[in-house]
């Protein structure tokens, strides 16, 4: 297949995943995006702070609190610590609390009616703005009003995304949102123009609803295109729920903690790999990247959909799943990676980056989600000698 996939100019690859939102629908108003963000993010301080003061910490204007005191007082998991330490920079630097070194400074405690308006105001600018339906909004506020639980360890992070261990959360999140539904599209889009010539080798790693995959098979059967379509994770529980979705596709499972390789998946054995939202999970996220650089025949392509801004919503949810990095974000006391470091991380594992979407004047943008198109070199190609 690796001749079918170098047939195709990246330009077109490109053109094609920026065409493919057409069947995305109406995107809500760049107004509305930059609105929303801003009061998603006091609602999430709004909750952090408040679950904090609760403990007798940061709630007196005349007194700074050293972390480590916050910790102990909120009876802080020692795998949540450094995400505390998050939640305390953040305040700082929306100006709600002051900073002196490894100290915060106090503020007059916040009441239970400022931290439900805020989530209201939420809530109302999701539905009215076109983002998606009430259940993600209804999921961050849960873990909001869970946050006590989730900071001792007491309550899983997992089991409010996927209670009683059903998929129907999880599938409004990451399927259901407006960019989701555009990452998901600009995905099938750019592996649907690769797929034009053959049947390409599709890898699709952390999988884990399937939420993307099953948007690529689906636009791939509309247009008559075949793929060879292996999606994988590291949990046995997605595999199991993706087959019963995607009777067609095969199934493995796949750490990208570690080598591919010696996991069983061959050298160049992938014309096109597709991670959608999964490597920030990725403990090394270059280690990671280089690993399936090396699953890549010559040409081939990585599909990379991620947060690229701090997420102050993730905060108080999704990051309390996370494993601490050992990365950049280690040193930058982060979770995510901006647009600049994740073309650092390409460049690093010898991958040349396309295109990212959408672009920085798009609606969507101030959402801080993107699709990263990278190609691996094509080193089939004679490289000309000097000229005589």
């Amino acid at each position: 297949m690796r001749e079918d996939v170098l047939q195709v100019d990246p330009a077109e690859v490109v053109a094609a995943a920026s065409a493919a939102t057409r069947h995305f629908g109406g995107v809500p108003t760049r107004t509305a995006a930059e609105s929303l963000v801003a009061t998603l993010e006091k609602a999430a301080l709004t909750s952090m702070l408040r679950v904090l003061q609760r403990h007798g910490v940061l709630d007196d204007p005349t007194r700074t609190y050293p972390t480590a005191n916050v910790v102990a007082a909120a009876r802080v998991a020692q795998r949540h610590v450094p995400l505390v330490g998050r939640w305390l920079r953040a305040l700082a630097d929306a100006g709600w609390i002051s900073r002196e070194a490894d100290s915060y400074g106090g503020t007059p405690p916040v009441g239970s009616g400022a931290e439900s308006a805020a989530w209201d105001a939420a809530h109302r600018q999701w539905i009215e703005g076109g983002f998606g339906g009430p259940a993600f909004l209804t999921y961050l506020r849960h873990n909001a009003e869970c946050l006590d639980g989730l900071l001792t360890g007491d309550i899983a992070a997992a089991m409010l995304l996927f209670p009683e261990g059903r998929t129907e959360l999880a599938d409004a999140v990451y399927r259901d949102t407006a960019t989701a539904r555009f990452l998901n599209e600009t995905i099938a889009g750019a592996v649907c123009r690769l797929g034009v010539s053959g049947a390409p080798r599709v890898l699709e790693v952390g999988a884990g609803t399937c939420a993307t995959s099953e948007v690529v098979l689906t636009r791939a059967a509309s247009c008559g295109i075949g793929l060879r379509y292996t999606a994988t994770d590291v949990s046995r529980f997605f595999l199991s729920t993706g087959r019963a979705r995607l009777p067609g596709a095969r199934f493995a499972m796949l750490d990208f903690n570690r080598s591919p390789i010696v996991q069983g998946f061959p050298p160049r054995s992938a014309d096109i790999i597709v991670a959608a939202g999964a490597l920030n999970a990725a403990r090394d996220v270059d280690a990671a990247v280089r690993g399936l650089a090396r699953l890549l025949t010559p040409g081939g392509w990585l599909l990379v959909s991620e947060p690229t801004r701090e997420h102050v919503e993730i905060l108080a949810s999704q990051a309390f799943m996370m494993d601490p990095p050992l990365d950049v974000r280690a040193r930058t006391a982060t979770s995510f990676l901006d647009c600049a470091q994740w073309a650092a991380v390409f460049a690093g594992a010898g991958l040349g980056l396309r295109a990212t979407l959408p672009a920085e004047d798009h609606a969507l943008a101030p959402l801080g989600q993107r699709l990263f198109l990278v190609q691996a070199p094509d080193t089939t190609k004679s490289t000309p000698g000097p000229a005589a």
